[in-house]
């Protein structure tokens, strides 16, 4: 990896007695903590060295380290880690003399977020705005930088026209270096965006939800090779399939394992529901990055890009939190009438050409469960009716029936989101028959024409702002 800028990061020193247990005769101890600076909290699974010499330590969980028998005199910490790789930068501290014997206690810093925006953009970029994404792109099955890869962000300004809120699409695009690093600069704070990245063998990858916070934000993209993806009429679709296993584990808000839990790979049909002690496994998965998304009853959904490579099988812990609505009446309110105008529910109900539910009348039916909601519809039946625990699933009297769930289609068989959506979490549902459906729905569902369930969780209207 390219390093394309070196930081000096500050120590804090603090002489401790020769006398202890760490002193060595002929050296000293260097020990401390690695504080990650950028993302908030310490480094664990860092390399902490003293330059030009073997003797190193790995920090802990807690971002620990302890080097013994470090040679007196002038020395030079180096930090190593693999997000500092991403970064594309290297941290070296100032010289400092270490006396033989002695404890010298240091902190071990990754520069901050204005310091790294400063040093990657130049003073022109940042008259454009404080913000930058960097990142790496790399191919998922060789784990080799991908260079001249098309990266483009693009987000929703909303600009106040008399008393309408209007739409305003922005998009910025750059290309990936020799080293399959970019960069896009001069963006505003506190910016919530979506990355795609685009191959030059038209191999384009999900968009992955990207928030500057307040400066900066990181993006490490694996890509297919194009002999596993599928030729479709604007390029390469990325393939359902590959042999690629995640495992993980889901946790509560406590940080216990949570049991129940439905974890998904999105536009594939790989789901998994975890067991009491919170783990799930999904095989058969194809290489590159994707979205995850976990649901359970009562907590807020999680979605978040996951690296799926070919050659290193992937772990990961997911954290869920309760679902709450805290902001108050009023507050909720104007997020929400912001929210339908940003997804088009007003526009598209003014068409006329399905069945709205909007928050009022979600709240007036105040129904127990989403199938209560649904089962009002005009041709929808279900199609089992075992009332003694078993599914009820509902289904259209004839042809088939679709479910979009924040903008995604809903995969997985029988598996409807009736069972893992309440009705306290319904923001807004739209309903279409067969023929009716709108064109950006009918794409969601890979053109194939089926009445469709439309849902917008209270989540979604009030975090995607």
């Amino acid at each position: 990896m390219m390093i394309s800028k070196r930081f000096c990061f500050s120590l804090v020193l603090a002489l401790a007695s020769a006398g202890t247990a760490h002193a060595q005769a002929a050296g000293g101890t260097v020990f401390g903590i690695a504080v990650d600076s950028v993302r908030g909290g310490t480094l664990p699974g860092a390399i902490v060295s003293i330059r030009g010499s073997t003797r190193s330590a790995f920090t802990d969980s807690a971002g620990r380290f302890s080097i013994e028998n470090v040679p007196a005199g002038e020395i030079r910490l180096e930090l190593v880690h693999p997000f500092l790789d991403t970064l594309g930068i290297a941290v070296v501290s100032a010289p400092v003399t270490l006396a033989a014997g002695q404890n010298l206690r240091t902190v071990v810093s990754v520069p901050s977020q204005a310091s790294i925006v400063g040093a990657k953009c130049s003073a022109q970029d940042r008259t454009a705005g404080p913000g930058a994404v960097v990142g790496n792109v790399f191919n998922a099955e060789n784990d080799m930088p991908v260079a001249g890869a098309r990266v483009m962000l693009v987000w929703v300004d909303y600009v106040l026209q008399g008393k309408t809120l209007a739409r305003v699409p922005r998009q910025r695009v750059t290309s990936s270096e020799s080293d399959g690093s970019f960069r896009i600069c001069g963006l505003p704070e506190e910016l919530t965006a979506n990355l795609n990245v685009t191959t030059s063998d038209r191999v384009q990858t999900p968009e992955v939800g990207l928030s500057l916070s307040p400066r900066l934000a990181v993006a490490t993209v694996f890509v297919p090779s194009a002999g596993t993806a599928s030729e479709g009429s604007s390029g390469q679709s990325l393939p359902a399939a590959g042999n690629v296993t995640l495992t993980g584990r889901v946790l509560n808000n406590a940080g216990g394992p949570l049991g129940g839990a439905r974890v998904s790979l999105d536009e594939t049909d790989a789901v998994a529901v975890t067991g009491e002690n919170g783990r799930f496994t999904l095989s058969g998965l194809p290489a590159g990055t994707r979205i995850l998304s976990v649901r359970a009853i009562g907590y807020e959904p999680v979605q978040t890009a996951v690296p799926l490579r070919s050659r290193a099988s992937g772990e990961l812990t997911v954290r869920m939190t309760r679902f709450a609505m805290s902001l108050d009446t009023v507050r909720i309110t104007a997020l929400r009438d912001i929210a339908m105008q940003r997804i088009g529910f007003d526009e598209r109900r003014k068409k006329g050409a399905g069945k709205f539910f909007d928050p009022a009348e979600i709240k007036r039916r105040d129904p127990l469960r989403l199938n209560t909601l649904l089962e009002t519809l005009p041709g929808l039946t279900y199609a089992n009716s075992n009332a003694m625990g078993g599914k009820r699933t509902l289904g259209p009297r004839r042809g088939c029936l679709a479910y979009i769930v924040d903008g995604k289609l809903w995969r997985g068989g029988d598996d409807t989101p009736d069972f893992w959506i309440s009705a306290q979490e319904l923001g807004a549902v739209e309903f279409y028959q067969d023929g009716f459906v709108p064109s950006e729905f009918m794409m969601m569902a890979g053109g194939k024409s089926c009445s469709t369930v439309v849902i917008w969780t209270k989540w979604y209207l009030r975090l995607k702002q």
